[in-house]
Order: C-alpha cells, then structure tokens, then sequence
C-alpha cells in the first residue's frame, strides 16, 4: 500500500489524517489502502468525513464522523482539523478568529 504509506507519512498529525484526491475512484482506492494498511498494525479508522456523500456510503455508521461535527451551534457542517474548520457541504477552509477583548489605551 504505497500510496496509503506515504499519506499516513506526509498528511496525518497525532490522530488526524488529511488528505484528498482527484475523482471519486481514486479516493475510495485510497480509503481501502488505509483501512487494509492500519489494519495490519491492529489500528481502525473512525469519524470518517468527505465532501462527497458516495465514499461515506460503505462506511459503517460507527465509522462516520456523524456527517460531520459541529463546531458552533449555528453550523452543523463544519469539521474542525488541526485548528483549521472545513465546511464538508461547500468544501470550503476557514479560520475562526476573536478580536482581542482588551480595551486598548494607546
């Protein structure tokens, strides 16, 4: 599993793996890569999410990151990885940034 070995290698951090592909074949080879490969270390995949509802299909539900998580109580399509939020629904990256709350005096 080459391609599985050099996504664990080059797009995890602790507990998350990040990564993508460009059609939807290529994706799913990839996710059976990395279930088949973790499962030879007696590791299991969990609190899977894509922006394309075909590759969540075949996941059990156990595995599902339940469509996504919810990260404020307005959206509940949001992801949050490695401090960056992802919309699965628009697949779009953002940042969550609060101004400073001090009162500046110069």
């Amino acid at each position: 599993y080459p391609q599985a070995a050099e996504v664990l290698l080059q797009n995890s951090y602790i507990d998350d793996i990040a990564s993508g592909a460009s059609s939807i074949e290529e994706a799913r080879k990839l996710q059976t890569d990395l279930i088949n490969l973790l499962n030879l270390g007696g590791f299991q995949l969990s609190k899977w999410a894509s922006n394309c509802p075909e590759l969540l299909k075949d996941i059990s539900n156990n595995s599902n990151s339940q469509t996504s998580i919810s990260l404020s109580e307005k959206d509940d399509n949001n992801l949050k990885i490695l401090g960056l939020h992802w919309d699965t629904k628009s697949d779009c990256f953002t940042y969550v940034i609060s101004p400073p709350t001090i009162t500046l005096t110069k």
